[in-house]
């Protein structure tokens, strides 16, 4: 192959690549910005706990809601996006495990068939075959045969190469729970001591309160229980950074 059939070629590869990209881009997009439609009908409720914990304060400053919503959208943005591109992940993951297993097989079988064709077993297997396909047993439909066998050691090699650009999973996952790592709950911590000027402790009541509505805005509704949502954040109080 000439050198610029190779340029075409790794061009054609880097273009493909390009729109496979774009296209799960476009998907994780359009999932997170569903997710964020749905966090927008929490609002009211956000409100609601902000204002009865700024009440709280000995001397509270006006409380900013539209400042306070917009760091809770952009929150939920960032976890609606994590959470899609880790499904998306998962899925590829699966594929890869999926092609690896089909391989497998394919590999298997291929032996197995290799091993017959050493014995009587190999005549009658390609004596059926010949009845399956219907054709007489003359060298045009031999060689037929012979390439249908191959086409098992094409089709293995294909799957292996399919499960080798499958994406792989990410590594581990965030420290917390899957209802809610830790990173999160401290950026929530930051937006209600700015919105209420009263610092988030473990064993606040306020403070859980407004975590199990951002839980129940994300679509986590009822996931953990309130001993170990206050767990929870005692250790994200204390350990996690943020995201």
């Amino acid at each position: 192959m000439s050198d610029t059939g190779r340029k075409k070629i790794k061009r054609s590869k880097k273009f493909e690549a390009s729109k496979n990209v774009i296209a799960k881009t476009e998907r994780v997009r359009a999932l997170s910005d569903a997710s964020l439609e749905t966090f927008e009908q929490h609002k009211t409720a956000f409100i609601s706990i902000l204002r009865d914990a700024h009440k709280l304060s000995p001397k509270p400053k006006p409380l900013d809601q539209p400042t306070s919503w917009a760091r809770l959208t952009k929150l939920a943005g960032k976890y609606h996006w994590a959470e899609v591109l880790k499904q998306e992940t998962m899925y590829s993951a699966d594929r890869k495990a999926r092609l690896r297993r089909l391989a497998k097989a394919l590999g298997k079988a291929r032996g197995l068939i290799d091993q017959a064709m050493q014995d009587d077993v190999g005549d009658e297997l390609s004596a059926a075959w010949y009845e399956v396909v219907n054709e007489p047993r003359e060298r045009p439909a031999e060689k037929t045969f012979k390439k249908a066998v191959a086409a098992l050691t094409t089709l293995e090699l294909a799957a292996l190469r399919a499960s080798s650009k499958a994406q792989r999973a990410g590594a581990g996952r965030p420290k917390g729970t899957s209802a809610l790592p830790h990173g999160y709950i401290l950026k929530l911590a930051d937006i209600y001591l700015d919105s209420t000027e009263m610092k988030p402790r473990a064993g606040d009541k306020p403070f859980a309160q407004f975590v199990r509505g951002f839980l129940d805005a994300i679509g986590r509704e009822g996931h953990i229980s309130e001993r170990h949502l206050f767990k929870i954040i005692e250790n994200a109080l204390t350990t996690a950074p943020a995201p």
